[in-house]
């Protein structure tokens, strides 16, 4: 007698191995969201601690007037006034720094890409872990 699987087990079978990827593909999703949000927050932590660093030795934090605009959007020129390495090639954030005053920044990470699409995270020179707060 042959033993082989019937239209019907293998039909369930599929069933079930759907309704399981429907359940995690959501939390998968979520992970990934997560995952892109952790990545601007160490990008905008690299950037606050690269100004702490650049304001110690200018007395002023970048950009300021005495560099280029109050507004500075290009990773590869933040990367060379305050010496890090964010990734240039990075296609889902765009990072900007503001300078109101010699006194005071605030980096800003925006979404670019995927369902978030305009979604931004800022820092300024307080921010987390010594005071502030991140700003989703």
């Amino acid at each position: 007698m042959k033993s082989a699987f019937t239209l019907t087990e293998l039909i369930i079978t599929l069933i079930i191995i759907g309704i399981l990827v429907s359940l995690a593909l959501p939390l998968f999703t979520r992970a990934m969201e997560s995952t892109r949000a952790n990545e601007a927050k160490a990008a905008l932590e690299q950037i606050r601690a690269g100004e702490r660093i650049y304001r110690t030795s200018e007395g002023y934090y970048y950009p300021h007037s005495a560099d280029h605009s109050s507004a500075e959007e290009d990773e590869a020129t933040i990367n060379s006034f305050l010496k890090l390495f964010l990734d240039t090639r990075e296609k889902d954030w765009k990072y900007k720094v503001d300078t109101d005053t010699a006194d005071d920044f605030t980096a800003t990470a925006t979404r670019t890409s995927g369902g978030n699409q305009g979604e931004t995270v800022t820092i300024d020179q307080s921010g987390p872990p010594f005071g502030g707060t991140w700003s989703p």
